[in-house]
């Protein structure tokens, strides 16, 4: 179930992705900002292929919190296309757009630590256990 949860929100990222495509984004304000969301949006995607390997039970929790935060930041991104389309201050907005993108890289990357602290912390406790 929680796997099935998981394929979703990165189903979902990938989609929302590709509707943001169809919509007035970063990419549409200049080759510079579509260069940058490339890089962010296949820079989070790699990332959260990678967290995949590190699901199991114990980390679990860990893992959800840290997606229901990107999606979260996701959600604020979406209202900040909105934005984007309506607004005149457009580099106000797409500074909070790059800064969201920061975000959930952030996020990631602190979820990336406690996964790797979780991993090395089982590892030792297995070493202790055999010394024993």
């Amino acid at each position: 179930m929680n796997i099935a949860a998981s394929i979703t929100l990165i189903l979902g990222f990938y989609l929302g992705s590709y509707q943001q495509n169809k919509r007035y984004n970063l990419a549409n304000v200049s080759p510079k900002m579509a260069e940058t969301q490339y890089f962010f949006v296949s820079t989070i995607n790699q990332e959260l292929k990678e967290i995949e390997q590190y699901r199991n039970i114990d980390t679990e929790t860990l893992i959800e919190d840290s997606f229901e935060k990107i999606e979260d930041l996701e959600n604020r991104y979406n209202g900040l296309i909105n934005d984007l389309s309506k607004n005149e201050n457009k580099k106000q907005i797409i500074r909070q757009m790059i800064l969201n993108y920061q975000q959930r890289l952030k996020v990631l990357e602190i979820l990336f630590t406690q996964l790797e602290v979780h991993n090395n912390s089982k590892k030792l406790k297995i070493k202790d256990d055999e010394i024993i």
